[in-house]
């Protein structure tokens, strides 16, 4: 069992998305350990954004050398990984470790991390404990503050972990192939009728650098959308996406990142588990769209969606019929 006082080392992944997920287990490591040293290993500078401004960490490295992380964990009580690849490139840690039990698709990943740790700290986990921890939005807004008055606006996100690690290639040799998301030309279809139906709607994208080239295909077709890919942090999409009306995405890092916000959202999930990887907590303004083939939903599955969400909400969108 770990105690409080003692020093811990999280280990965690080179995942956006997979990082997001083990917030929830930090946040309740400091919850129940007040007076413990909890530092966090991340294993590329992307994916350490996600712990930038979490208040229950005292440090944050970043490091790839397996010596270098065996020589840091030296002087730690306790190493605890929450991602089962990660702990493979680290056998000659002589700090106690605790192995993380295999991930299945019964449930949240989240929340099998959450009562792994809560297992380890010998405590039981509260509905309050399940909900991500980011840390606060930026403070100074990427669009103009006054730019989220008065004005409905939808953010779509276009990319993914892999198009961010390899960028164009690739899109245009491994798209057709790639079981997590949902055409660039299905997101343009949807941006015009969006457009057509609502026509006093914002459409945001964002993305990372190597992402921008779906961007810019996107904004051609569809005139007013604000591309805003390669400009953000995490706690920049914190900000501007718990300011937009609707988040729509495939399986992504920035879908759990929009999950940490109010913000109602759309996910598309094809083959992978909706179970294990969907929006988190659940709440009625999370709609998960859930076919056998990313190929299989229709831009009138996801137009039906927002239909059903924006309905009620202020500012009102002007309608001029049915999408």
């Amino acid at each position: 069992m770990i105690k409080n006082r003692q020093s811990i080392l999280v280990l965690t992944s080179s995942s956006t998305g997979n990082n997001v997920f083990m917030t929830p287990a930090i946040k309740l490591l400091r919850k129940m350990l007040p007076d413990s040293m909890i530092e966090v290993v991340a294993l590329t500078k992307l994916s350490a954004e996600v712990f930038s401004a979490n208040p229950y960490i005292n440090r944050l490295h970043i490091i790839k050398s397996a010596s270098a992380f065996d020589k840091l964990a030296e002087n730690f009580d306790h190493v605890i990984p929450l991602h089962p690849n990660t702990i493979k490139k680290y056998r000659s840690i002589s700090t106690k470790t605790h192995a993380l039990p295999r991930i299945t698709n019964d449930y949240h990943h989240a929340d099998q991390l959450l009562d792994h740790v809560a297992k380890l700290l010998d405590t039981t986990v509260e509905i309050t404990d399940r909900q991500y921890s980011l840390g606060s939005p930026a403070r100074n807004f990427i669009i103009e503050k006054s730019f989220y008055e008065n004005r409905p606006i939808i953010n779509i996100h276009l990319g993914s972990a892999r198009a961010n690690l390899h960028g164009w290639k690739f899109w245009y040799t491994n798209r057709a192939e790639e079981e997590k998301v949902w055409n660039t030309e299905n997101y343009i279809a949807l941006g015009q009728k969006l457009l057509e139906h609502y026509p006093n709607l914002t459409i945001t994208l964002t993305g990372s650098k190597s992402e921008s080239f779906l961007a810019e295909r996107f904004v051609k077709k569809i005139p007013g959308a604000i591309n805003l890919t390669g400009k953000t942090t995490v706690q920049d999409l914190l900000q501007h996406i718990g300011n937009c009306d609707l988040f729509i995405s495939h399986d992504c890092g920035v879908l759990h990142i929009a999950s940490a916000t109010s913000t109602p959202i759309i996910a598309l999930f094809g083959p992978t588990s909706a179970v294990r990887t969907g929006p988190y907590p659940k709440r009625p303004d999370n709609i998960v769209i859930k076919k056998e083939n990313m190929s299989d939903i229709k831009v009138s599955d996801v137009i039906e969606s927002v239909n059903h969400l924006l309905s009620g909400q202020k500012p009102a969108l002007t309608a001029t019929g049915a999408a």
